[in-house]
């Protein structure tokens, strides 16, 4: 069983979240103090860990007035053989819905466990033991049953609720439930946090309590049972947790500290009290013997997650089927080097797309090597938006292209997952000179370069995706998006984006009127004037023997069909028939000599470009 989706209510900085995707890893992103460590937090109240007590600060506060109600709700979507028959009542479209919900009273807080389940519409059925003839009468004549007398009735009744359940005319409605019944079918849920990332040992406690504990119990079709074979089983669970620690742990140590010579753990168990490891005591191979894991380095530390990470992975797999566990990571990337964050990464991703390891992962994360690297559809952006917490994330509305596009971006497309998140315009454009020009020509200008505006450029020429990578802007960042286009591009059906095609794409006719600026008679060259080109060329890439290239040959090659390719193609002729001193013209060339030739008077007199400029400012600010 896999954790679909949250919501929470009032929840510390969430007013309501609405609907957070959870995939088999999800990355929580977003700023200080947006809310991502609270929705792991959240997580550990519902399934009620040790370490995620309800406090009156768990409730959202407005106007230093705590709200009233809170609310977790978890949504679970069933794989197959998850559920027994005799949880079927909770089971509605394949998913089991199920929320806690706080009430802060006068007295403290009221805390109340609701599922979502099916009940029967007719309700006296559930009350058919304590029912009097009359009625008992009325509901065997409903559901055509007969009877002879009213214990016979009950008995009919009962069985038609057990073998003709499904024929039951029934809704779906929240109902009190209790948790200890429903927790033996639900995942469970780990937190792992910077307590944990700095102590190895709490990192190994945790899964060697997981072997302990599989010693008392079994998971038959999803669900935990108490094993009923204990007896003379201290001496083997003894052997084997010391085979854990002394064999499995250091072979896996060993591979990021080669030198380490053992591995030993100190643990008492107990039937009535349980496991606990006292300390982990390792020889360093540096003559000191054996000294407590806890006396290593912060840097060693984090690397031993990884160690010790891989070595639950492995005992997860040797022990058999198992229930699903959901795991919480707040920020397992501080204080790694770039290429222990990549390798953390990359671990992570390997464990929760096992379909043996049953391991869902959340990872809340500042790392920019991680949000990179991840399918941009599994990533989760928190920002403040009007005093509470809100979630966002890259919608797709379930078209085909646009989901391929979003598992596949950040590893063949050349978009960065960050920049879509985290950058506030996406300048769009579609040439080589384009490309070049724009880069410098805005540093010259504004004194300030894209990036630090936040603006990301994306030449769609170099990119095989641009019809998926355009929907997805449209979806999602349609105000954020500026297209400069050829001015051909409304009428000329050969060039790879049209007005017809981005109308087929789905932006409408006011954002092409707003947002689309179409540049030059035909191309973006178009624009410059002569006596600009002929600066550039003079200057650049002139002549042999004082000859200069003049606004007359300027004029003769814009009446071509195609003014940059004429311009490109006479320049290159020049060169290869004459010594001369520069070996190659090309667009991205002129782009940039343009960008550094052009004067602030020249580029105010351009009227596409000071659309351009109003447009990104308009969006920045």
């Amino acid at each position: 069983m896999k954790l679909k989706t949250m919501q929470l209510k009032n929840y510390r900085c969430f007013a309501n979240s609405d609907v957070i995707p959870v995939h088999d890893m999800t990355i929580l992103i977003g700023g200080n103090d947006c809310g991502k460590s609270s929705i792991l937090r959240a997580l550990g109240l519902f399934f009620k860990i040790e370490k995620c007590a309800i406090f009156i600060d768990d409730f959202r506060k407005v106007d230093n007035v705590y709200a009233k109600t809170m609310e977790i709700e978890l949504i679970f979507e069933l794989e197959e053989g998850d559920v027994p028959t005799d949880y079927k009542e909770y089971v509605i479209n394949n998913e089991i819905t199920a929320k806690r919900v706080y009430q802060n009273t006068e007295t403290g807080i009221v805390e109340q466990f609701w599922v979502k389940q099916h009940e029967f519409e007719e309700h006296r059925l559930y009350e058919i033991k304590n029912l009097k003839a009359g009625p008992l009468e009325e509901l065997c004549l409903k559901f055509n049953k007969t009877y002879t007398n009213k214990d016979e009735a009950v008995k009919v009744l009962s069985t038609l609720m057990e073998e003709e359940y499904d024929s039951i005319p029934k809704k779906p409605n929240y109902l009190e439930t209790n948790w200890q019944k429903l927790r033996l079918i639900l995942p469970s849920f780990e937190l792992y946090d910077s307590s944990n990332y700095s102590n190895a040992q709490s990192m190994v406690q945790k899964t060697l309590t997981d072997v302990y504990r599989s010693y008392f119990y079994v998971t038959e079709g999803g669900q935990e049972k108490p094993s009923t074979f204990l007896s003379g089983k201290e001496d083997e669970i003894v052997k084997n947790l010391n085979e854990k620690i002394e064999k499995d742990l250091l072979e896996k140590i060993r591979e990021i500290n080669n030198k380490v010579r053992s591995v030993k753990g100190k643990f008492q168990i107990d039937f009535a009290s349980g496991f606990s490891l006292e300390t982990l005591l390792v020889d360093f191979g540096q003559g000191q013997g054996e000294n407590p894991l806890s006396n290593i380095g912060e840097g060693t530390k984090k690397r031993l997650f990884l160690a010790i990470n891989e070595w639950d992975r492995e005992i997860r797999l040797k022990a058999g089927p198992k229930k699903r566990v959901i795991r919480g990571y707040d920020e397992p990337d501080a204080s790694l080097h770039y290429g222990a964050q990549k390798e953390m990464f990359y671990s992570l991703k390997k464990r929760s797309t096992d379909t043996e390891d049953k391991l869902q992962v959340l990872i809340c994360t500042h790392s920019i090597a991680m949000v990179d690297r991840a399918p941009a559809a599994i990533i989760n952006y928190l920002e403040e938006k009007d005093g509470a917490s809100a979630v966002n994330f890259l919608k797709s509305d379930q078209d085909i292209e646009v989901k391929q596009f979003l598992d596949s971006m950040c590893e063949i497309s050349g978009i960065k997952n960050s920049s879509l998140f985290f950058e506030r315009c996406f300048l769009i454009i579609e040439g080589d000179t384009e490309e070049s020009f724009y880069p410098r020509a805005y540093q010259r200008i504004s004194n300030r370069t894209l990036s630090e505006d936040g603006v990301v450029l994306i030449n769609l020429k170099s990119n095989c995706s641009w019809q998926a990578f355009l929907k997805l802007l449209n979806k999602n960042k349609a105000d954020a998006t500026i297209l400069m286009l050829d001015n051909d591009a409304q009428t000329n059906k050969s060039t790879k984006v049209t007005r017809e095609k981005l109308i087929q794409i789905g932006f409408n006719e006011t954002f092409i009127g707003t947002n689309v600026i179409f540049v030059g008679t035909k191309e973006f060259e178009d624009v410059f004037s002569d006596e600009l080109i002929c600066r550039c060329l003079n200057k650049f890439w002139q002549k042999i023997d004082g000859e200069q290239w003049t606004v007359g040959e300027i004029l003769v090659l814009r009446a071509k069909p195609k003014f940059s390719e004429a311009l490109v193609g006479c320049v290159n002729q020049y060169r290869e028939s004459h010594r001369v001193a520069y070996e190659s013209f090309g667009k991205p060339d002129l782009g940039l000599k343009l960008a550094e030739e052009i004067t602030p008077e020249e580029f105010s007199r351009i009227t596409e470009f000071q659309t351009l400029k109003t447009k990104i400012t308009e969006i920045i600010k």
